[in-house]
C-alpha cells in the first residue's frame, strides 16, 4: 500500500515538472510572443483589427497586426469543440485553406511551417482540437523564430494580405473534422 502512494507521488511530480519542449504562440497587447524552454522571441506589433467566425464546428479568431515596418500579418486563432478532431494533416489543412500545393518547410515540435506560393504560413498546435496561423511571413522570418532572435530585417515586408477560407465544404467534404469518440 505505501509502495503504491509513493510510485503515485513520484507520477505526480513527475507530471508536475516535466514539460514539452513545443514551441508555443500567445497573443499579447504588444505583438506576438513565440516561446518554448530555452527560448522567448517577442515580435512587437499593433493590433488593427479583430474579427471572429463560427464555421460549424470551428471557432475561428482573426487579429490583424501591423509590425513595426507597416506589414500587416494575422494571428489567426481556430478552435475545435473537444468532441472533435482536426482530421487531416496540418500542412495539408494550409493547403486547403489557401487554395496553394502546400511546402513543409521547417518543423519543430509544436510548430510546422508551410511555404503556400509566395508567402509562410507558420501553425502552431497544441492539440488535435487547437490551431493557431500566423500569416504571411517570409522564409527569413521562420529562420528568426528558429534563431529565438528578433531581427527586424527578416520581418515580412512587401507581402499580399490573403485571408484563409474557411468554409463548409472544407469541413463536411474534405474532411477536415473528425469525431472523437
Amino acid at each position: 500500500m505505501k509502495l503504491g502512494f509513493v510510485v503515485l507521488f513520484v507520477l505526480i511530480l513527475l507530471f508536475l515538472f516535466w514539460r514539452t519542449d513545443a514551441l508555443q504562440i500567445r497573443l499579447l497587447d504588444r505583438g506576438v510572443e513565440i516561446y518554448d524552454k530555452t527560448c522567448k522571441l517577442a515580435i512587437p506589433a499593433q493590433k488593427v483589427a479583430h474579427s471572429s467566425d463560427l464555421v460549424d464546428e470551428v471557432r475561428i479568431e482573426r487579429t490583424t497586426l501591423r509590425l513595426e515596418n507597416g506589414q500587416e500579418i494575422i494571428y489567426e486563432s481556430a478552435d475545435l469543440n473537444p468532441k472533435h478532431d482536426f482530421g487531416i494533416p496540418y500542412e495539408e489543412l494550409v493547403g486547403k485553406l489557401f487554395g496553394c500545393d502546400a511546402k513543409v518547410i521547417g518543423k519543430k515540435e509544436g510548430a510546422l511551417f508551410v511555404e503556400c506560393g509566395d508567402f509562410v504560413v507558420a501553425a502552431f498546435y497544441k492539440s488535435a482540437h487547437d490551431l493557431v496561423l500566423l500569416y504571411p511571413l517570409m522564409p527569413q522570418t521562420v529562420q528568426m523564430i528558429r534563431k529565438c532572435r528578433y531581427d527586424a530585417t527578416m520581418l515580412p515586408k512587401n507581402l499580399p494580405m490573403q485571408r484563409s477560407r474557411w468554409d463548409v465544404k472544407l469541413i463536411i467534404l474534405d474532411g477536415l473534422i473528425k469525431k472523437n469518440i
